[in-house]
């Protein structure tokens, strides 16, 4: 099954029912395509992850290997921290300090530049 943003429109616990869903059925034999910009998704049900960078592929392989720290900062330009958490997954925790919009020195999607955040 080829799912394109499959949680996209959900609401948070209907997010994670259906992941869970999906991963029920592949561990029952069913293969599933998926694309998603939540690398935590990919890490929750994904046997093997490809990501691409400007119509390139950036990496290939296991969840483990392929969503990283610096991969996500490639690819979406801010920093994250890829920890385990109980029952063995990972998951993605951001570094907002040190986001540089958070910082007040990156630019919005229009171009105008950002201030920096209220002391």
């Amino acid at each position: 099954m080829i799912l394109d943003e499959p949680v996209s429109g959900l609401d948070y616990g209907n997010q994670l029912r259906l992941l869970d869903l999906i991963r029920r059925l592949a561990a029952a034999g069913y293969a599933f395509l998926q694309s998603t910009h939540f690398p935590e998704h990919a890490l929750l049900v994904s046997d093997r992850v490809l990501l691409l960078h400007h119509g390139r592929i950036l990496a290939e392989g296991r969840p483990a290997q392929v969503v990283t720290a610096d991969h996500i900062d490639r690819l979406y330009g801010v920093q994250v921290e890829v920890i385990a958490i109980a029952g063995g997954y990972l998951c993605c925790v951001p570094k907002l300090a040190a986001n540089p919009i958070a910082r007040g020195g990156g630019r919005l999607l229009d171009g105008r530049k950002t201030s920096p955040p209220a002391r």
